[in-house]
């Protein structure tokens, strides 16, 4: 979803015919974003309940940091090198620090937006400010950690309630305040719910929340509007759907899908790389004319390439690095284990 909305606004010949009005509501595709960070709290609640604060920071570092400073290098330095082939790229020495420690700040090249140097990252400084909150949380018992980070979220959204439309906006304090760090939540219920063998639905009753969800999220038609229910409630219904039919064994296991989920991340910090390179070649074709048939043609060839070149990166770059950060720490704790 994400891919698509980006792939959207490469070519301006052919955005008309890939807008909101045409093949795709790219305007909404967006949204893929409220998806992941309600998946991301079902993940943590899952697969963390046994995991000690030190841990889980480690592990959250080698799988978040390696491929995201990589990527935000290169991307500094072909802002160096060869600046022609950027779209929308503002770099200085702090801009990029700031970039590599998840550190919001205004960007000028994205119109004084609290993005970073590679722009998807700006998720990035969410999922690391979750972790952070949700790592205190593992000093409590499994019980009550639903019930803290709920609290803390409430209170941060509280508080944020008080500042101007300009400050939630433009500042670091308006950034880590947002509703959205709700869906961080929402997912770690779901998980909680999952935990807790709860999530006996009926696999129609699943499917249906699938359904409405996408329904809504996409369309934008419904009594909610544009506030923030409008992106959290469907976004749970979509994956508190998933997880229902996963646990009643209805959902296949498709070799293609499952090696695409295990290169997600590589396909959403890379796909601006690829879509780049794609666009320049694109033009330089002179396939840039304004038509459907030019403009399905470029969606198509747009999102294979990124998912090829995302499961090459993955295979070759993030997955090895990350096996071997973890072999490298589970060898150091088993010889301090050893010297103690």
């Amino acid at each position: 979803m994400v891919v698509a909305a980006h792939l959207s606004i490469q070519i301006p010949s052919l955005t008309p015919y890939l807008s909101s009005s045409s093949i795709i509501d790219t305007d909404r595709l967006v949204t893929g974003v409220d998806i992941f960070f309600v998946i991301s709290g079902f993940i943590m609640m899952v697969t963390s309940r046994n995991t000690s604060p030190a841990e889980f920071a480690v592990r959250r570092i080698f799988r978040i940091v390696p491929l995201y400073w990589l990527l935000t290098a290169a991307l500094a330095l072909l802002a160096l090198l060869e600046p022609q082939f950027l779209r929308t790229t503002w770099l200085n020495t702090g801009a990029f620090v700031k970039s590599l420690l998840f550190i919001p700040y205004a960007n000028p090249a994205q119109q004084g937006a609290l993005m970073p140097l590679l722009v998807p990252g700006w998720t990035l400084n969410y999922e690391m400010f979750f972790y952070a909150v949700f790592a205190l949380t593992l000093f409590l018992p499994v019980g009550s950690r639903l019930l803290a980070c709920g609290a803390t979220f409430a209170m941060l959204v509280a508080s944020g309630l008080l500042l101007s439309d300009s400050d939630r906006i433009h500042t670091v304090i308006g950034f880590y305040t947002a509703p959205r760090i709700f869906e961080f939540w929402l997912g770690m219920a779901i998980g909680h719910l999952y935990l807790r063998g709860a999530l006996r639905l009926h696999p129609g009753f699943s499917l249906a929340l699938l359904v409405v969800g996408f329904a809504c999220l996409l369309s934008g038609r419904h009594p909610l509007g544009n506030s923030i229910l409008a992106y959290l409630l469907p976004a749970g219904s979509i994956v508190l759907g998933a997880v229902s039919l996963d646990a009643a064994g209805r959902t296949p296991n498709w070799k293609l899908p499952a090696l695409l989920g295990d290169a997600s991340y590589s396909v959403y910090l890379s796909h601006i790389f690829t879509l780049g390179l794609f666009r320049i070649v694109w033009v330089r074709l002179g396939l840039d004319h304004g038509s459907v048939g030019f403009a399905i043609a470029f969606e198509s060839a747009g999102l294979a390439l990124v998912a090829i070149a995302a499961v090459i990166l993955y295979r070759a770059a993030e997955k090895p690095t990350h096996d071997g950060l973890l072999r490298w720490y589970r060898r150091s704790r088993l010889n301090l284990a050893v010297e103690t």
